[in-house]
Order: C-alpha cells, then structure tokens, then sequence
C-alpha cells in the first residue's frame, strides 16, 4: 500500500499545475502593470506634445510681432512651457520635465521645440525598470506672410438698432485679433467697404468719374459694360458713375414712387493696421438706406486690388500681383437680399452682378470669406456662391455668431503652421 501511494504521488500532476498557474498569474499581472504603465507613458506624451505645440505657436507668435534675440525667445518658451504644467498638475503629477530646447531657423522662418519627460514606471520596475523618458518635438513656421483683408460691411437701413451695434462689435473683434498694438512696419491690414444703395468714397470720387462730371454726395455707383466685374484701375471707359437726381435710372420705391437712392454716410477706408483709425471708423458706421451688394463686393476688392494701387496714399496701398508673401481676402457681410441697382442693364440685378463680381475675384486668387447674418434664403444663396469653399461660409443667427464667424476668420487668416 505504501508503494502504491508513492508511485500514485510520484505520477500525480496536480502540484505541477498549481505551481505554473502561480507562474501565469505573475505574469498576467506584470503584464496587466505594465499595461498601466505603457497608458501613464501615452498620456504624458500627449500631455507634452499638446504643451510644446501651444509654446512653439506662441513664440512664433511673438516673433511675427517683434524683433527677439536667442535669449529672449528661450525665457519666453521656458515661461509659456511652465505655465501650462503648473496649469494642468494633475495630468502633471509625479512627472519630471527636463531638457526643454527652443531653436529658431531665422532663415526657413520656423521655431522648433523639445522637451523631455521623466515617468516614474510602478509595475515595471519589477522587471528592473524605473522610468520611462518620453522626448516630443515640434517645428512651427511662423513665415513673414501678410494678409490684407478687406471688410464689406452692410449699412443698410435693416441693419439699425442692435444689429448695427452687433456689427461694430464683431469688425473691432476682428482687427483686435489680426493686427497687434504694435505692428510692426510689415504687418496686417485691414480696409473697409461700407455700402447701402452706393459706397460713399468721400474726396476720392472727383477720380472715380468722367470728366465733366461730379458726386454730389460723396457716393460712386458701379460701372456699366464689359468692366462692371473687374478691377480695372478707373480710366477712359472705366469709370464709375455717380447718383444724379434728374435721372434716377433705376430702382423707384414701388410704395412712394420715390428712388431708392441712398449715399451712407459712412465712408471707405483703405487698407491700414492703424488699429484707432479702424476702430473710429467701425465706431462711426450708422445704417439706413437700400442693398446695392455689388456695390459692396466691387469696393472690397478694389481696396486690395493691385490695379488700385495709384489710387490710395502709399501707407493703404494693397500689394504688387507678384508679391507672394502677401495673401489678398475679402469678407462679405450682409443682412438683407441684394435688391437695389443703379445703371443697371435690362434683365440685370444686383445679385446677378454680385455673383460676377464673386467669381472674377476667386479667378483673380483672392480668398472670398461670406457671413449671412440674420439673412433671407436668397441671400444666404448668394454669400454661399461667393465663398470660396464650403468652410469659408458662415452663417450668423445672432449678435454671438457673428462676433464668433469675424473671430473665427481672423484666426484662420492669422494662423500659424505646425511642420512636424
């Protein structure tokens, strides 16, 4: 019997089993550890890609508004950097960061940022491993390129009470977020296209229009004929045409029988980064009057318009054809259905000449951004079909929308590159 149990014990597997099932959960559990581990590792380095992204985008930042040495830009990423780990400890908690490194190729115009993080390992370090050290790295181009934007803005009477005021407050937005306190002498500039039933050009009309001829008001129309929808600079042929009240030409109030005319007074202001002098005139729009959006359109492509250039004092005048570190943008802003046309020929409309306008502005590589604010569906067709792409289209339902479509336009121009 004794022998029996010996050699029953001696062929019994059990022990063998329970012995690699303890073997199993030890590793099952490094395994599980190290998962935790490996997560800890993938966060941090989310954690400081996302921290290293927002310093590189700062300090480009910075330098496209002022001059700064080696030195300076090294304080300013060190200060960013920990500004963002103090600000979000708890992604932070039981990290080192180490090794923060900015460079800045001020030939290629780009900003390079690393940055190292030491994480402490809680299951690994059974297997004699204590940390892990996750390195990122980033470039950002913050290229010399300039934007001139220019601003048609709807005056007209639909736009009185608060939605005037919402207007003024969405176009300061915009210039708060295109162009510093400081420009520099190279920089943003943004020019403004007031309209309602004309567009007041103030002492610049007497070069707008034929000799022999004169606005009474300050106010141009649009030219008729094969230069309606260009950019042509006013000539022979070329020019535009002003209100005359013996001839109405077009547009009677079908109520009054009275014309629909209308000079805003408002004026256009050509392109500039002189924030007080866009701020005083966004803080002087007042509405009233009917809609001539071609007007509009036409004027904020002639306030960046090379063609133009003899025609504005050299601080507002827009940039050569082939000046490629320019880029040429206008914003088309309306409330209301295009319906009011002067000079107009038979069958011809002010959506219709919009329209042209539209598409001999995007053949020309400006970038046409739209915002419908409060607008009827025709309108909303209209600035659709003007913009340059789906995503340059905004449609405003209210004061907040609006402000946020200018800001968000502006971000958009004013961006900067992540390379890497």
């Amino acid at each position: 019997m004794v022998r029996l149990g010996l050699r029953r014990f001696a062929k019994s597997e059990n022990g063998s089993v329970a012995i690699m099932f303890g073997f199993m959960l030890i590793i099952l559990a490094l395994f599980s550890g190290l998962a935790i581990d490996l997560s800890r590792v993938y966060s941090t380095s989310s954690f400081v890609s996302a921290a290293i992204d927002s310093t590189a985008l700062a300090v480009a930042r910075e330098l496209q508004t002022r001059d700064m040495d080696n030195d300076e830009v090294e304080r300013f990423a060190a200060l960013r950097f920990d500004a963002l780990v103090n600000g979000n400890r708890k992604a932070a908690t039981g990290i080192e960061f180490d090794d923060l490194d900015v460079s800045v190729n001020r030939g290629d115009e780009t900003v390079t940022v690393t940055a190292a993080s030491v994480v402490p390992a809680y299951f690994a370090g059974l297997a004699g491993h204590d940390t892990f050290t996750v390195r990122e790295a980033t470039s950002v181009s913050y290229n010399t390129r300039v934007v001139e934007l220019s601003l048609m803005l709807d005056v007209t009477g639909s736009m009185g009470g608060t939605k005037i005021d919402a207007l003024r407050a969405a176009a300061r937005d915009l210039v708060e977020e295109m162009i510093p306190e400081n420009p520099r002498k190279k920089s943003n500039r943004v020019a403004l296209a007031p309209y309602s039933a004309a567009v007041n050009v103030a002492g610049l009309a007497e070069d707008l229009l034929p000799s022999g001829t004169e606005s009474v008001d300050g106010c141009v129309l649009s030219r008729a004929g094969a230069y309606e929808a260009t950019a042509d600079r006013p000539s022979s042929g070329r020019y535009m045409v002003a209100y005359d009240p013996a001839n109405p030409l077009v547009d009677l109030d079908p109520t009054s029988g009275e014309s629909n005319y209308r000079c805003p007074d408002a004026t256009i202001l050509p392109l500039s980064n002189d924030r007080d002098d866009l701020f005083d005139a966004i803080d002087a729009l007042s509405a009233g009057g009917y809609t001539a959006g071609h007007l509009g359109a036409a004027w904020a492509w002639y306030l960046i318009a090379p063609e133009w250039r003899s025609m504005f004092p050299s601080s507002s005048k827009p940039a050569r054809a082939n000046d490629a570190d320019t880029i040429k943008s206008v914003l088309l802003m309306t409330d209301g259905e295009f319906n009011t046309l002067f000079n107009g020929t038979t069958g011809d409309t002010s959506d219709m000449r919009t329209r042209d306008i539209c598409d001999a502005m995007k053949a020309d590589g400006v970038n046409v951004y739209a915002v419908a604010f409060e607008a009827p569906f025709a309108a909303e067709q209209t600035l659709r079909y003007c913009a340059s792409s789906p995503t340059h289209y905004y449609n405003a339902d209210n004061a907040a929308e609006l402000r946020s479509s200018f800001v968000e336009i502006a971000k958009a121009l004013t961006s900067l590159r992540l390379t890497d």
